[in-house]
């Protein structure tokens, strides 16, 4: 049993086609949501570092704790271990 199916085609022009079909690809892409970064505060800093202090490697160039001395010593402007025991004590 054969069935017929009838196909419509549109043509669109070189200069109407940009007008009538999207070239955007919007469709392909999810929309972008506005997101509000908060900033973090000193206090709300200190509480997320005693949450993670453990999970901080001790040794390394980024990302832990001897990074964080150096930076922060650094910052400070301790230059020896003898001035840093003497900001300690």
């Amino acid at each position: 049993m054969a069935e017929t199916v009838q196909l419509n085609k549109t043509v669109y022009g070189k200069v109407t086609y940009p007008n009538v079909i999207n070239t955007e690809f919007s469709q392909l892409i999810k929309p972008q949501v506005d997101v509000t970064i908060t900033p973090v505060t000193v206090e709300e800093f200190f509480n997320y570092y005693d949450e993670l202090f453990y999970d901080i490697p001790t040794v390394g160039d980024f990302n832990s704790h001897t990074e964080l001395i150096k930076r922060s010593t650094e910052y400070v402007g301790v230059k020896t271990k003898i001035q840093m025991k003497l900001m300690l004590y």
